[in-house]
């Protein structure tokens, strides 16, 4: 009588090895594509607790607060500086940060601008919108988060009201601002 040895043949092994492999295959460009958004995600709400200080950083105090966004050429890196407005003061420049000479200016640097562009008509020097103390008012704008390398490029769309509202749309929504994104 033989005895029979337990294991696995070489066939059993390399059939699970590609079975393995496959389903590897087909999950990480899914595993990706929700990172991507992930970040995206998570760079909406940090830009709504940024957005949110600077608001109640002009309400607490006298006069207007003007947001600029600076942008690269590339549209690789962006930055956001909220700077109180006054009369001979020249803007901040925030990729620029030691030419500035107030201390109390917001700034916001996203933690992934190679993945997320910032498209809006208005650039540095020029403010993105005016937190204005008076009555919680600022000027209408909106600007986009736009995905950047993804099948599917995903779009945010951040409005100001004139009444000191921020809203945020998703890409389905029939903003003028859409035509800024390219």
């Amino acid at each position: 009588m033989q005895k029979y040895h337990t294991g696995f043949t070489l066939v059993e092994v390399l059939t699970v090895i590609l079975i393995l492999a496959l389903s590897w295959l087909w999950l990480t460009p899914t595993w990706q594509q929700f990172n991507s958004q992930l970040k995206l995600y998570i760079e909406q709400w940090r830009l709504k607790q940024y957005l949110a200080q600077v608001q109640q950083r002009a309400n607490t105090s006298m006069g207007s607060w003007g947001l600029r966004v600076s942008i690269s050429p590339d549209r690789r890196r962006w930055c956001l500086l909220a700077q109180q407005e006054k009369e001979n003061s020249t803007p901040c420049d925030c990729f620029h940060l030691a030419t500035c000479n107030q201390a109390n200016n917001l700034v916001y640097f996203p933690y992934s601008s190679n993945n997320i562009s910032f498209h809006t008509k208005y650039t540095y020097p020029q403010p993105l919108t005016v937190f204005n103390s008076t009555r919680n008012t600022m000027r209408n704008s909106c600007f986009i988060l736009q995905l950047q390398n993804s099948n599917q490029p995903q779009k945010i769309v951040f409005k100001y009201s004139g009444f000191g509202e921020v809203k945020v749309d998703d890409q389905e929504t029939t903003s003028a601002c859409l035509s800024y994104a390219s």
